[in-house]
């Protein structure tokens, strides 16, 4: 199992995201640095956001 996998379990498939579904979130505002993410976690509350940092 890698951090996906946990990250999956704690947030739930939809709320993670990787790949081409992370493209977006690979750039500062002003697009002057890119980088790849491994994955884009979405938490939907203060407690799965507690969880992901943990």
């Amino acid at each position: 199992m890698d951090i996906r996998d946990h990250l999956r379990e704690i947030v739930g498939q939809t709320h993670v995201l990787n790949g081409d579904d992370a493209e977006r979130y690979s750039t500062d505002w002003l697009k002057q640095y890119h980088w790849t993410p491994l994955a884009v976690v979405r938490p939907s509350s203060t407690d799965e956001v507690a969880r992901v940092v943990a």
